[in-house]
């Protein structure tokens, strides 16, 4: 089975018709077939924090979020120390990379499930060797 990971920018894109990767998010999505898709709780913290200014979007992305808990191709990894502690490591190993430690969370469990593919236009997942399957809409 094909595994990909869904990245906080691919889920405020779904969330958000007006955000700038939204038309990205939903062709990605449209080509997942029978993927299997893998998050973490931190992903949906941080989605959740960044919409809950936005009233008229904060209960879609509610929606969103607990319709995906309990979609069957959905897997919504938990954090627990173990986890934590190896994201910690990696973000101290990044150097002058900008992950932040919420992605450095998802990579963990991306190598946990040996995940290759990422939802996602952030640029950090492609330095550290995964496959975007977002295009940043300023890139050419």
């Amino acid at each position: 089975m094909r595994y990909v990971f869904a990245d906080t920018v691919y889920w405020i894109a779904l969330a958000n018709p007006n955000d700038k990767h939204n038309a990205e998010a939903k062709l990605a999505e449209s080509k997942l077939g029978d993927a299997a898709v893998v998050t973490t709780d931190s992903v949906f913290g941080e989605v959740l924090a960044s919409l809950s200014e936005k009233q008229e979007i904060r209960k879609g992305a509610l929606l969103l979020l607990r319709s995906a808990l309990v979609h069957p191709n959905m897997e919504v990894v938990h954090q627990h120390a173990g986890l934590f502690n190896r994201a910690i490591e990696r973000y101290e190993r990044q150097g002058d990379r900008t992950a932040s430690l919420v992605d450095c969370i998802s990579m963990e469990v991306m190598d946990d499930y040996k995940i290759t593919e990422v939802l996602t236009a952030d640029r950090d997942f492609e330095r550290a060797g995964y496959t975007r399957l977002m295009q940043n809409p300023n890139e050419s």
